[in-house]
């Protein structure tokens, strides 16, 4: 038996509130009350929600007519901007066909990020500088 064996707890003690902790040696021995525990979190607080905003904003810098479509370069002010998207500009329907990033295809452009879109569409000659599409 060693010197400090008589300040150890007894091990037939019930444990009557709180949790051990071992710091690597049972003769250290922690309760933690319950008042002082961190409230525990469910796993659907803990895992990220599957469902996100489906709608992207776009701030155009320039307007581009290339035949059947239009060339809209910008950058996503929010939300995540992909192929096949929707948007209206003054009450008419646009499809979002194509998504380039200099000259490379992408699937898609993320907040903040530049690029420039492809719009099929009628009568969307009335788009301009500074406008901000919202695509859904």
């Amino acid at each position: 038996m060693g010197i400090f064996d008589f300040l150890r707890k007894n091990k037939q003690e019930p444990v009557t509130e709180g949790d051990k902790i071992l710091d690597g040696a049972e003769s250290a021995e922690i309760l933690i009350p319950e008042h002082a525990r961190p409230e525990s979190k469910t796993q659907a607080e803990i895992l990220p929600s599957k469902k996100k905003d489906k709608t992207a904003s776009f701030k155009v810098f320039g307007v581009y007519d290339i035949g059947t479509e239009i060339m809209v370069s910008g950058m996503v002010d929010s939300g995540v901007l992909k192929k096949r998207m929707k948007t209206k500009i003054n009450d008419k329907d646009a499809v979002l066909s194509d998504i380039k990033i200099g000259s490379d295809s992408v699937q898609e452009l993320l907040t903040k990020e530049e690029g420039k879109i492809f719009l099929k569409g009628k009568n969307l000659y009335t788009l301009k500088q500074d406008d901000v599409l919202e695509f859904k």
